[in-house]
């Protein structure tokens, strides 16, 4: 992620996220972003494609994100994970800031959905970390664990109005259309609330959301 990082000779960092991001990667960036300045340079936070919920107002710099490309940037960042980022910081005995310490916590939160999914001993003991970095993790918990909106809670009561269970019922598989989309007032982004919900179920272990016969989520347990 920092990759050849010289910190003498750079001047203008670019940031860049992937369209439509996940809250890990906004996290992640955002978590970069405050390092760089804690370093005295200039930064630029770039992704040509994105809207987010005002939950995620929460996050740090999220405002500073632009769809247009600075010019005059001579060193380019590619947003990796907040687990990934979380270690490099680590390595290399830098000392975690609030926003810092908040944005990795979101980051957290986010790739192990609320603690539910890929976790393990290391993965408590970095929530401990950021804990102690005094990480705000009652509003990380609160707008990421605790929010959900109205058009979100529609597309899920459509979405699980329609689930088909394949596999001897270990594949659940749900086909989001247009129609969807507009009765709810939902995004597309927004149908990954009911893979929580799908995979709550016995036998499911494995989740599918298409989109116009193209797979855009795949979840396991």
């Amino acid at each position: 992620m920092l990759e050849n990082f010289k910190e003498e000779s750079t001047k203008h960092i670019v940031i860049i996220l992937k369209d439509n991001p996940t809250v890990d990667a906004l996290s992640c960036g955002s978590a970069l972003y405050t390092y760089f300045l804690t370093l005295h340079k200039k930064v630029s936070f770039y992704c040509s494609k994105f809207d987010f919920d005002l939950n995620l107002n929460f996050i740090p710099w999220i405002d500073k994100l632009k769809t247009s490309y600075p010019s005059s940037a001579d060193y380019v960042v590619e947003v990796g994970s907040c687990i990934k980022l979380f270690e490099y910081f680590k390595s290399k005995n830098i000392n975690l800031n609030i926003k810092m310490a908040t944005s990795l916590y979101a980051g957290l939160i986010d790739s192990t959905s609320g603690f539910t999914k890929a976790v393990n001993g290391t993965i408590f003991a970095m929530a401990e970390e950021l804990h102690r970095a005094k990480a705000e993790v009652n509003l990380c918990n609160e707008n990421l664990l605790n929010y959900q909106s109205l058009a979100t809670l529609r597309l899920k009561i459509i979405l699980l109005n329609k689930i088909k269970l394949i596999k001897d019922g270990s594949l659940a598989v749900f086909e989001l259309d247009d129609n969807d989309l507009s009765s709810s007032g939902a995004k597309i982004a927004d149908a990954h609330s009911v893979v929580g919900e799908a995979l709550s179920l016995p036998t499911v272990k494995s989740v599918i959301v298409l989109y116009k016969n193209k797979e855009i989520i795949k979840e396991d347990m």
